[in-house]
């Protein structure tokens, strides 16, 4: 798609999102004590019923056992996904990728 403009959201999981098929996922957590940086993790287990999960962030190579209702109730956790249009508006729920959002993809 050549000369299509294309922008990355933050779109911040919602709990309707929380099911086994977030196995082996990307989603970015929000690490408020590590300078509001979004931090991305793999998910490596996901129980539905009681909304853990295990993430694996491979930049650290550390793992964290998380409650997503937690997080999405805080709205630190998303999933990062682009959006076509030169001047795309964020809507409710998404936050615009900008150069002042602080992202560790750490891959």
């Amino acid at each position: 798609m050549e000369g299509e403009h294309a922008a990355y959201v933050l779109r911040l999981l919602r709990n309707e999102d929380v099911s086994a098929d977030l196995r082996e996922k990307s989603l970015y957590c929000l690490w408020t004590d590590y300078g509001n940086t979004w931090y991305r993790s793999v998910v490596e287990k996901c129980d539905p019923a009681s909304g853990t999960a295990s993430l694996y962030y491979e930049g650290t190579q550390e793992r964290e056992e998380a409650s997503l209702f937690t997080l999405i109730r805080d709205g630190e956790v998303a999933f990062k996904e682009v959006r076509r249009g030169a001047e795309y508006v964020p809507v409710a729920g998404e936050i615009l990728v900008t150069d002042d959002v602080k992202i560790d993809e750490c891959e």
